[in-house]
């Protein structure tokens, strides 16, 4: 009997693993599969996890790109590396790659034998951990592979406040908040230069929001990140040269020439777009929607409706059950 312990952190790698735990001993027999989560309530955690991990023979971690950055993924694998390092014959700990590529790795991590969430890093998988076992059994891989990934492509994708914690602390400086035409202290500098950090630190979280969010978040992230970016753009064209305006006589709000305040614009577009990113009632209800709401032609919103409708007739013809 082979022992193979799984490593997760958080919900997605979490819900790979349970996935993986079920399904692996179907295909790799004489394979036991136990995780962290069957830890009895009760026992002493830390002694039991011990035992549990001194006792496997393998590990798998299942990596999101959410996980790579948690202090006790990398806790936990390392000690489940110590506990295979101290065992005779060949210690195997794998990575499983959840909308990852090795790459993409860093640190200890990347060391270990990946497997990628595809049917062919997956069969990779299955048969070194069947050598392994010391069992080469035939089995029908392909209705088994079919079955994993239809549950690995039902894992509820995350909320961007999970993806990025601090995602409405970005917006909440004055840069963001204040109307272009109310910004008494005129200090343009400062402003021009927060739009260029949150459009930076966007940029560089999109990847991980791509992977790990819902196609209609993606859509709203990226329009988000293009309002930024025009944003500090508009700034950079007309304020950037810290100018002074006068107030206006009737409303004592700045004389800003109509030009420049397309950057005010900008800055109400990003409000709009933010409260249906952060307000759940807001939120677009199909993966189309953001797609209509930029719709500039009617004929595009013709043709997005014209789909939402043939897939409401499919899954009405569709069996219950």
């Amino acid at each position: 009997m082979t022992t193979l312990f799984l490593c997760w952190s958080g919900d997605r790698s979490r819900a790979a693993a349970a996935i993986l735990k079920e399904r692996l001993e179907a295909i790799v027999p004489g394979l036991t599969c136990v995780m962290s989560t069957e830890i009895e309530a009760g026992s002493l955690w830390s002694a039991e996890l011990q035992r549990r991990l001194a006792a496997a023979d393998a590990g798998l971690v299942c990596l999101t790109p959410e996980a790579v950055s948690s202090p006790w993924l990398h806790y936990e694998a390392g000690l489940l590396s110590d506990a295979l390092g101290r065992k005779r014959g060949e210690p195997r700990l794998f990575t499983y790659l959840l909308d990852l590529q090795q790459r993409e790795l860093r640190g200890p991590l990347s060391a270990y034998q990946a497997a990628t969430a595809t049917r062919e890093g997956t069969a990779q998988l299955v048969e070194s951990l069947r050598r392994f076992a010391g069992n080469s059994a035939d089995v029908d891989f392909d209705a088994w592979w079919r079955d994993v990934k239809d549950a690995l492509q039902r894992i509820p994708p995350l909320p961007l406040e999970d993806v990025i914690p601090d995602f409405q602390e970005l917006f909440r400086a004055q840069t963001f908040v204040e109307p272009v035409p109310e910004c008494t202290d005129q200090n343009w500098l400062r402003r021009h230069d927060r739009a260029r950090d949150v459009f930076a630190r966007l940029e560089d979280e999109r990847a991980r929001v791509h992977a790990a969010c819902g196609p209609a978040v993606v859509e709203l992230y990226d329009d988000l990140c293009r309002l930024v970016r025009a944003y500090r753009m508009h700034l950079d064209a007309y304020f950037i040269d810290e100018k002074r305006f006068g107030p206006e006589e009737a409303t004592g709000l700045l004389d800003i020439p109509n030009a420049a305040l397309a950057a005010e614009r900008r800055r109400a577009d990003i409000a709009a777009q933010l409260s249906q990113l952060i307000d759940s009632e807001r939120a677009p209800v199909t993966e189309e929607a953001p797609r209509f709401r930029l719709a500039r032609i009617f004929a595009e919103r013709k043709g997005l409706i014209l789909k939402r409708m043939s897939d409401v007739r499919r899954l009405l013809r569709s069996p219950v059950g």
